[in-house]
């Protein structure tokens, strides 16, 4: 009897044990579900933190770029305040240096619609009476060419 006590009181232990593992067990399953869910939620918080930056960095880089264009908006503004507009003889206009505003520049004309779409084109001699923008290939007469007249019924033997 006092075997069978034994047994039993084994067999009891036994099954505490077994039920604290069970219990751990549940627990330990529970412990993985949570981590599991913790986990999840950080690599979807990484997922838009990344998001996050790769907005930034195109913020970023449109920023800059928007600084590049107001500073040569800036430059260009002012350095088409050191030009006036012309107009030649013939009626062509260019843009010519305002006196005082040469900072060691040679005189020189610029083509008028090549400035009109913030491009700096020196107009070149071209022939005799014109000028020639190398960008648009706009001309401007700047002196008459008027042909000489030769009078065809005209004898030296007659003088």
């Amino acid at each position: 009897m006092i075997n069978e006590l034994l047994h039993a009181s084994e067999s009891l232990q036994a099954l505490m044990t077994l039920l604290k593992a069970a219990q751990h067990l549940s627990n330990y399953n529970e412990i993985v579900a949570a981590v599991s869910e913790v986990n999840a939620k950080l690599m979807q918080a990484n997922a838009i933190a990344l998001s996050s930056q790769e907005k930034q960095s195109l913020l970023s880089n449109r920023i800059t770029e928007l600084e590049n264009q107001l500073r040569e908006l800036n430059n260009w503004e002012s350095e088409s305040q050191r030009y006036q507009l012309i107009q030649f003889t013939f009626g062509g206009y260019a843009f010519c240096l305002t006196p005082g505003l040469e900072n060691t520049e040679p005189p020189h004309y610029l083509c008028a619609a090549c400035m009109n779409q913030r491009k700096k084109s020196i107009l070149q001699p071209y022939g005799e009476a014109f000028l020639r923008c190398s960008l648009c290939h706009e001309e401007i007469q700047i002196a008459n060419l008027s042909p000489v007249r030769v009078d065809t019924h005209f004898d030296l033997r007659e003088s």
